[in-house]
């Protein structure tokens, strides 16, 4: 019985790990011809083995299913779908400094991320990108809470944070201790 049990999980871990590789090689698909170094390649390649050792995956189906089992009470639903597009935007930044970590070059991982997202295929001045970066969480920071709080609903909905907060962040943790003792 337990061998059943342990047997079907592992079944459960497979099918579901496929499913993954199949929108994780789709993903790859897409970059082809819009990154020009195979370390850029390579840092598209952590990205996504992120979601699939964090088992992004299993945490999405589970927190859609636990969606919908909550009561029909005004406003519960909608808090648990904010909820839920936060942690997915989040685990955007872990798959980065997972890419990050098979590259162990931040500008490398910027620069795949600008490209991809931008869909240029020229080179990019990352250095730039973070000077801009800088500029704009100074000017959101001095803006009025009115303009925070309609980013942040314009922004409610997104399954993937801004570009710029995601090469800022990354560059922050590059910079970290946690970063430095991991390596």
């Amino acid at each position: 019985r337990d061998t059943h049990a342990r047997l079907s999980m592992e079944s459960e871990r497979l099918r579901t790990a496929h499913s993954m590789m199949s929108k994780e090689e789709d993903v790859l698909r897409s970059t082809e011809g819009r990154l020009s170094a195979a370390a850029e390649t390579q840092a598209v390649l952590g990205h996504e083995l992120g979601h699939l050792v964090c088992e992004h995956s299993l945490w999405f189906s589970l927190g859609s299913i636990g969606s919908t089992l909550l009561p029909p009470l005004p406003g519960v639903g909608a808090a648990a779908e904010r909820l839920q597009q936060e942690w997915r935007r989040a685990a955007e930044f872990s798959c980065d400094r997972a890419a990050l970590l098979v590259t162990q070059d931040a500008a490398v991982v910027s620069e795949a991320l600008i490209k991809l997202a931008s869909g240029s295929t020229r080179a990019v001045d990352v250095e730039a990108y973070l000077q801009q970066a800088r500029e704009y969480d100074e000017a959101l920071e001095k803006s009025s809470r009115f303009v925070r709080t309609m980013q942040g609903r314009m922004l409610a909905d997104a399954t993937h944070p801004l570009p710029i907060r995601r090469v800022a962040e990354l560059d922050r943790f590059a910079r970290s201790a946690q970063f430095k003792r991991i390596l």
